[in-house]
């Protein structure tokens, strides 16, 4: 069951330039220092599902290629209501209309086949536990390329736990690599 699945929110890699103090002679200016990063992991389980439908329609007449690509956009929108999403839960988007041709093995157009029109709608779910509800209502209603993730709406908030979960790391991994040379750490440098 999706809702079960642990996802991996966020991973963050946090370069830490640390001084090392130490004796410097006067002709000697300048500070040691050791440059290491740290790496933290936060797993979550996901409250939302992001959907992303595609539908494709190709036709000679660009107004035929238009009249099914509309229709079909209708029935994917019209599920907006079925389904319970709220109208900000749902983005029209990509949109791309091109000739497309047959070609001879030199790639040159020798045949035309008509109007492609591609159209991406995406929803976003907020209960996730409909997950299989969503899956047989998007293919029933019309012919659609299905892709779809998960996601948090802890999302920001996560991330910026992990960076510093990272920089901690980062910072304790200093500490031991000085404390082996018999130094200590200093302040941390941008």
């Amino acid at each position: 069951m999706p809702a079960q699945r642990l996802m991996s929110a966020v991973v963050s890699l946090v370069p830490v330039l640390l001084v090392i103090p130490g004796r410097t002679s006067a002709a000697q200016d300048t500070e040691r220092t050791v440059a290491v990063s740290g790496t933290a992991v936060t797993a979550t389980v996901p409250d939302l599902v992001l959907w992303r439908l595609t539908t494709s329609d190709l036709d000679k007449d660009l107004l035929a290629a238009k009249g099914k690509s509309d229709a079909k956009l209708k029935a994917i929108l019209g599920l907006r209501e079925d389904l319970g999403v709220a109208i900000e839960d749902v983005q029209t988007g990509h949109l791309s209309i091109r000739k497309e041709w047959v070609r001879d093995r030199s790639g040159n157009p020798v045949e035309f086949r008509g109007f492609a029109i591609a159209r991406t709608i995406a929803f976003t779910q907020r209960d996730i536990a409909r997950f299989d509800e969503f899956l047989a209502k998007f293919v029933a209603r019309a012919e659609v390329e299905l892709e779809f993730s998960f996601d948090t709406t802890r999302r920001h908030a996560l991330r910026n736990e992990t960076r510093l979960k990272a920089l901690a790391a980062a910072k304790q991994k200093a500490a031991d690599m000085t404390a082996a040379l018999g130094a200590g750490l200093g302040k941390g440098l941008t």
